[in-house]
């Protein structure tokens, strides 16, 4: 069966949804290609495993993961559909 580990308290999850809680993208205020690595596996996440679920544990990384989906670039690339899908998984709580 395949898992993602999100099903527990990965400690490298909980150190990123703290780093997230300090601004809106992994470096600050600005999108940058670190956000395209991470957002890119946390959406791939999301998309394949909808029943994940980011809150209440991750409530930084949800809001982030809904942020970056709706990203005019991602809403281009990946359709607005699936954008909205993956923002709206994103903050599902149960």
């Amino acid at each position: 069966m395949l898992d993602t580990k999100l099903k527990g308290s990965p400690k490298a999850i909980a150190t990123l949804d703290s780093l997230l809680g300090q601004g809106s993208f992994l470096l600050g205020e600005e999108f940058s290609v670190a956000d395209v690595a991470v957002a890119s596996y946390i959406l791939y996440t999301l998309l394949f495993f909808p029943q994940v679920r980011l809150l209440p544990k991750w409530p930084h990384l949800a809001k982030y993961a809904a942020a970056c989906a709706q990203r005019p670039a991602y809403v281009k690339a990946f359709g607005a559909d699936t954008a909205a899908k993956l923002a709206e998984i994103a903050l599902r709580k149960n």
